[in-house]
C-alpha cells in the first residue's frame, strides 16, 4: 500500500513538473532590436577572426513558442526548445554546412522585461564551408510595452 501511494505521488509530481516545462514569461512577446557579436575561434579546420558586430532584429510570439530573426545573420524562423522556461528561451536550429545563423542559443529576459541577453553558437558564411562561432548579444524591446 505504501509503495502504491509513493508511486502515485511520484507520478503526480512528475506530471506537474512536465506540465510547467516550456512555460516562458509572457513578456518575451514582441520585437527586439540590438547588436550581436560573433567570435570565430581558430581550430584545426578554420581560421580565427577578430570579433564581428552586426545589428539584428528578433521577433518572439505566441507566448515564446515562435522565434524569428527579422534582420541580421541567419534570418528566418527557429525552433523553440521545450527546455525554455521562465525567463530563459532556448532555441535550436539545423542550418546546412553552407548556411548561416544560430544553431544553439539562450535568451534571458531581464527582471524588468525590457532587455534580452543572448549567448549561443552559430555559423557565419565562409569559403568553402560556413565557420563556427560563438554569439553574444543584447536586445531591447521595440514599440509598445
Amino acid at each position: 500500500m505504501k509503495t502504491n501511494i509513493l508511486a502515485i505521488s511520484l507520478a503526480l509530481s512528475l506530471g506537474l513538473s512536465a506540465a510547467s516545462a516550456g512555460q516562458v514569461d509572457p513578456r518575451f512577446r514582441g520585437v527586439w532590436a540590438g547588436e550581436e557579436t560573433f567570435v570565430v575561434v581558430a581550430t584545426s579546420y578554420q581560421y580565427g577572426y577578430k570579433p564581428l558586430k552586426y545589428s539584428a532584429t528578433l521577433a518572439i510570439g505566441e507566448e515564446g513558442k515562435l522565434f524569428g530573426v527579422l534582420k541580421g545573420i541567419g534570418t528566418g524562423r527557429y525552433y523553440v526548445s521545450p527546455w525554455s522556461n521562465g525567463n530563459k528561451l532556448v532555441i535550436k536550429h539545423s542550418p546546412s554546412i553552407y548556411g548561416e545563423g544560430r544553431y544553439d542559443g539562450n535568451f534571458v529576459l531581464s527582471a524588468d522585461g525590457n532587455t534580452l541577453t543572448e549567448t549561443g553558437l552559430g555559423l557565419l558564411p565562409g569559403s568553402p564551408l560556413s565557420v563556427t562561432c560563438s554569439i553574444t548579444g543584447t536586445f531591447h524591446r521595440q514599440g509598445k510595452k
